[in-house]
């Protein structure tokens, strides 16, 4: 992640394949990876890598918390341009009672995915607003994803 959110993208693409070589059922690396297909490539690209990470989060899900688990599927259904399923997934996240950090993990997210090629940034602005509104009124605590 950390070579991502450098903007190292080869760097990124490099160390995620191999990862993922090793280790194909990992939630942490299936959505790093579809990020960074994502950051290369565009969103079209990625669609595939989306799916298998919704798939692998519905079967392997509990490798993370139940706050991650409730929050990542808002950043795959944008990625894969489902956005009244995103936008529904965000309406339901207050409930959930998340951390502070995976809102903001959701919120980065969504604001690197919007800079993407092929994105739809009023989508992504439209969902990031009510998260900034969340995280404005939770404290900081826990880590979040993984």
């Amino acid at each position: 992640m950390c070579h991502r959110l450098a903007g190292r993208y080869a760097e990124a693409a490099t160390d995620i394949a191999r990862a993922v070589a090793l280790e194909d059922q990992d939630l942490d690396l299936a959505f790093e990876h579809a990020m960074v297909v994502s950051c290369t490539a565009g969103r079209i690209e990625a669609r595939g890598l989306w799916a298998a990470f919704e798939a692998l989060l519905e079967e392997h899900g509990g490798q993370w918390d139940a706050q991650a688990r409730v929050a990542a599927p808002i950043i795959s259904r944008a990625a894969l341009g489902d956005g009244a399923g995103a936008e529904r997934l965000v309406a339901e996240l207050p409930a959930t009672r998340p951390y502070w950090q995976v809102v903001d993990v959701a919120m980065r997210s969504l604001e690197e995915l919007a800079r993407i090629p092929g994105a739809d940034p009023a989508l992504l602005t439209a969902l990031r607003a009510p998260l900034a509104e969340l995280r404005a009124a939770l404290e900081p605590g826990p880590a979040a994803f993984g």
